[in-house]
């Protein structure tokens, strides 16, 4: 396997973004175990609160046929934050009650110190207490705004960071802006644009004694590149019944007034997420009312040893991508392009001086070039089309603090053009013509049609809360051949049925132009043409598979030999979204186009989520990266997967990995 991954022409989604899911935490009696409904990798404690299973309790199969028990991760210390960063994102630091750089002892779900009741209420994850009143009013100062203290070393201020003051000579500039970053630009330094220190036009008016407290300055997730920490589960709710008030709009359980779904036309139970269904993700783990299973029934396998292969390979590091490598591509002239977001360092840049997000690198020569973009790409989707082109679609806002030359990039529509006989285009930047997809995608999934066209599907509207519909895209829309876009965005079903786990679906063509579809625990055929849904499967047992617990997903080879029947493999996945969460072991593989299709269940060496499976020339499959636990996101994730797995479809079910 001593080979680039790169000659395999594949067009690869190898990072993530962050959009917080938060749940309702289940409730458990430690002394009635039939009544315990802990999450998966959760158990329930002495005082009846299910906590995350410390990896060092428990030994997981890895391959090598031999049982390993994972280090266990340092236990929270009692030891103070100095800076105002608090909780298991920062090394489980509490928050000083004898700080003299922040105020209060409550970690917010952000994990940022502080005595508001946006640090001390929901989601506060150490110190808490709801009751704690807002400081006291500061002394009025006659010259106008408060002494800054010293700036820091990430280019974070303000008074969500200890009241840090920006350094003009520095390499972020000496304004601080509302949302809590130090840049120069109008949105950084004028008091009108919510300027917290070192503006250009005057200090910010000191806020009434009376006015209420602030709520976290967390820069909005629609807005930023900023790394919040993970979102926590919601307090558990009271034991849930099934008397409660009719939903009227699907939303239902603790966060949305203890209502329960009825008869609600998608499905009577309710989600841990807080949405009416019938899936398996709503009526299983974390169910809250209705015709709960209490888990699973179908488990999934866990862990299944591999052995070495007969003739391992080796990888080896050739190069650098000049920028993180979000997507990756084999160009027609023979060369890679990386695609990333708007970040505030990359190792390259452009000539008008700003951080490239996009390089070409020539894997002969390891020569990087970097591209320009005019809009934010982060998290977009991405396929090729029939002329050879490289099409990335939606992506996330603008970040003016960082770069003011790049655009929103929500609707964006962007093209790369190489060519195997002409030189000339190599190095050349993104083409954005302006055109724009009917409706904002963030998280999109991109599938070419048998016609050429390009079918769209799914993303987040603002990049805000999906446990609220109004911020999700459960549709899709169409573009022609030539990437011209059609201008209709239609809703579909197995996505709305599906939020939020409804973003970056698994889509395959099948032979008969019908695509194949899998999101959350769910999956259909879909007729594009007709926008109907051609045939449902039976739910894919274990875990979430799709963001932000996503696995991997593989169609085998089509041949002659069985007239191009379609074969497809889904690997990975998580429960939930948070650092302990365990990766999945478990594959389902189903011939969709069978007269009976059924999912035949196999497993991993070990559990992994962002694990990515990319086929190879002989018929295997090559599986690679990803996390043993933790989900997609800023700081999600831990114990990463280093091995290579090698999947062969043609051997027995029991010899197939290695």
């Amino acid at each position: 396997m001593k080979a680039s991954l790169f000659a395999l022409g594949v067009l690869a989604g190898t990072s993530s973004a962050m959009i917080t899911l938060n749940w309702v935490q289940p409730l458990c009696d430690c002394e009635k175990p039939e009544e315990i409904k802990c999450l998966t990798g959760q158990f329930c404690t002495i005082d009846n609160i299910c906590n995350a299973l410390v990896v060092g309790q428990y030994a997981s199969k890895v391959s090598r046929s031999h049982l390993v028990d994972h280090p266990a991760p340092a236990k929270r210390q009692n030891k103070y934050s100095v800076d105002g960063k608090c909780g298991p994102s920062n090394g489980n630091l509490l928050c000083d009650p004898k700080a003299t750089a922040y105020t209060g002892t409550c970690c917010s779900s952000y994990g940022w110190c502080g005595n508001t009741p946006a640090h001390c209420g929901d989601g506060c994850q150490s110190g808490c207490n709801k009751d704690t009143p807002a400081p006291p009013a500061p002394k009025p100062s006659t010259a106008g705004t408060p002494a800054a203290a010293a700036p820091r070393d990430d280019g974070r201020c303000g008074k969500d960071f200890g009241g840090a003051s920006c350094d003009a000579k520095g390499p972020y500039g000496g304004c601080c802006s509302s949302y809590g970053y130090c840049g120069s630009t109008e949105g950084h330094c004028l008091v009108s644009n919510g300027c917290q220190n070192g503006c250009k036009d005057g200090n910010p008016a000191p806020k009434p004694v009376d006015s209420p407290a602030p709520a976290v300055s967390r820069p909005p997730s629609s807005t930023t590149s900023g790394e919040p920490v993970l979102g926590k589960p919601t307090t558990p709710a009271t034991t849930p019944t099934d008397d409660g008030k009719a939903t009227t709009d699907g939303s239902c359980g603790a966060k949305f007034g203890n209502t329960v779904c009825g008869n609600w036309a998608q499905g009577s139970c309710c989600s841990m997420y807080g949405y009416c269904g019938n899936t398996t993700s709503h009526c299983g783990e974390g169910c809250q009312s209705g015709p709960c299973l209490n888990g699973a029934t179908v488990p999934a396998p866990g862990p299944s040893p591999a052995p070495a292969a007969p003739k391992p390979g080796t990888l080896e590091i050739k190069g650098r991508s000049g920028v993180p490598a979000m997507h990756a591509g084999l160009m027609p002239n023979g060369k890679v392009v990386f695609l990333d977001k708007v970040e505030n360092y990359t190792e390259m840049k452009l000539p008008n001086g700003q951080f490239a997000y996009s390089s070409e690198y020539d894997p002969v020569t390891q020569k990087l070039t970097p591209l320009a973009y005019k809009t934010n790409a982060f998290c977009s989707g991405g396929i090729f089309l029939a002329d050879g082109r490289f099409a990335s679609l939606g992506g996330n806002a603008p970040l003016d603090f960082l770069d003011p030359t790049v655009g929103d990039g929500f609707r964006g529509i962007r093209f790369l053009t190489r060519s195997s006989s002409d030189a000339s285009l190599d190095g050349k930047a993104w083409d954005e013509p302006g055109t724009q997809l009917d409706t904002p995608r963030w998280y999109a999934s991109v599938q070419i049609m048998p016609d050429n066209s390009i079918f769209v599907a799914s993303g987040s509207k603002n990049g805000l809360d999906p446990t609220k519909p109004e911020n999700n895209n459960p549709t899709y829309e169409i573009l022609n051949a030539n990437g011209t876009p059609r201008g209709v965005s239609k809703e579909m079903e197995i996505l709305k049925k599906n939020q939020p786990y409804y973003m970056y679906p698994f889509m395959h063509l099948m032979r008969d132009g019908n695509v194949f579809v899998q999101v959350a625990k769910s999956a259909e055929i879909f007729n594009v043409a007709t926008g109907s849904v051609v045939r449902q499967f039976a739910d894919l047992p274990g875990s979430y598979r799709t963001y932000p617990n996503t696995g991997g997903s593989v169609m085998m080879p089509l041949v002659s030999t069985n007239n191009w029947h379609p074969d497809i493999i889904i690997c990975g996945g998580g429960p939930y979204q948070d650092i302990t969460a365990p990766g999945d072991a478990s594959c389902g593989r189903i011939k969709p186009l069978d007269a009976n299709p059924s999912w035949e269940m196999d497993a991993m060496p070990e559990g992994r989520g962002m694990v990515e499976g990319t086929l190879l020339p002989d018929g295997t499959v090559v599986w690679v990266n990803g996390a043993q636990e933790g989900a997609q996101g800023f700081k999600v994730a831990q114990n990463p997967a280093l091995e290579v797995l090698l999947y062969d479809p043609n051997q027995p079910k029991s010899k197939r990995w290695t």
